[in-house]
C-alpha cells in the first residue's frame, strides 16, 4: 500500500479515536487496535523509505553540485593564471622597460652648449 492513502488511512482513525468519549476509550476497541496495528508496523516502515529515498536524492543533488562548485573554482583559478600571463606579465616588461629608461644616466654628446644646464653652469 502507498505511503498517502496508508497515512490518511491512520490519521482518520487517530482524528476518530481522539473523538470517542472516555467510556469507549479500552485497550481492546478494534479503532486502538487497527491504529496499533498500521502505526508502529506498517507506516513507520514505509515513511522510513520514503525518507531514505529523499536523503539519497539528496545526497546525490549535493554531489553533483559539488562537482560544479569544483568545475567554477577550477575555471576561476585557471582564468586569474591566464590573466597575470596575458596581462599582468606584459604590463610589467614595460613598466620595468619604462623604469630602467627613466632612471639611466643622462648624457650629452656637446656639453658647451647652451642648451645644457650643466654647461651654462661651467661658463659662469
Amino acid at each position: 500500500m502507498p505511503v498517502d492513502p496508508l497515512l490518511r488511512e491512520c490519521l482518520g482513525l487517530t482524528r476518530t479515536w481522539a473523538t470517542l468519549s472516555d467510556a469507549d476509550l479500552r485497550p481492546d476497541h478494534m479503532l486502538l487496535q487497527r491504529i496499533l496495528a498500521l502505526g508502529p508496523n506498517v507506516l513507520i516502515d514505509k515513511l522510513d523509505l520514503a525518507v531514505s529515498h529523499y536523503q539519497l536524492e539528496a545526497e546525490r543533488e549535493m554531489a553533483f553540485l559539488r562537482s560544479i562548485e569544483g568545475l567554477v573554482l577550477a575555471a576561476t583559478l585557471l582564468l586569474l593564471i591566464l590573466e597575470a600571463f596575458l596581462l599582468f606579465r606584459p604590463a610589467s616588461r614595460v613598466l620595468a622597460a619604462k623604469i630602467a629608461e627613466s632612471t639611466a644616466p643622462v648624457t650629452f654628446s656637446n656639453p658647451s652648449s647652451t642648451d645644457c644646464p650643466t654647461a651654462f653652469s661651467l661658463r659662469t
